[in-house]
């Protein structure tokens, strides 16, 4: 496990194989082949949204490019604010102070992209994965139970490590 500094001293990735986890989303949801192939296996799961699979695909890659534009937008300024693409993973949990907190991105909060972080200090985040939720629960499917798992696992990694706040994040990676 490795990490990547994308925009110091903001946003960082993990790497666990040969590209970082943020390049792997974005390389996946602008593959219309893969996810062809990803909706059509759900294709039950997209009657909630009232999408076929040939719209699912267009929607992901539209929105996942949207939210790159918006992220780039955002690190351009002057003060960036990622506080305002992130929000605590567990719905039922209000408190913004937690330490190493599971964090999550819905670029288009009408639609299934999750993009998965802890969060470090207030506008400081490590992107640990996503995954496209189609399910109520991260562990009613696999992708977003394996995502569920690499976000403890990297955390528990962390703390194993004691880090507990940018400083000694900026320590570890350098």
């Amino acid at each position: 496990m490795d990490f990547i500094t994308i925009f110091e001293p903001n946003l960082h990735v993990v790497k666990f194989d040969d590209l970082h986890e943020f390049e792997k989303l974005i390389n996946d949801w602008n593959d219309a082949d893969y996810l062809f192939k990803y909706f059509a296996k759900r294709e039950n799961d997209l009657k909630y949204y009232g999408v076929s699979v040939i719209d699912a695909v267009r929607i992901t890659r539209y929105e996942i490019n949207q939210f790159r534009n918006k992220l780039q937008q955002i690190l351009k300024s002057t003060n960036p604010d990622l506080d305002q693409l992130f929000t605590n993973l567990d719905n039922q949990e209000f408190r913004t102070n937690v330490e190493l907190s599971k964090q999550k991105s819905k670029p288009n909060p009408k639609y299934w992209l999750r993009i998965y972080a802890l969060k470090i200090e207030t506008n400081i985040y490590l992107i640990v994965g996503g995954a496209i939720k189609l399910k109520k629960l991260m562990e009613e499917e696999e992708a977003t139970a394996n995502e569920l798992i690499k976000l403890n696992k990297v955390r528990d990694f962390l703390r194993s490590e004691g880090i507990s706040d940018y400083d000694g994040f900026y320590e570890l990676i350098i």
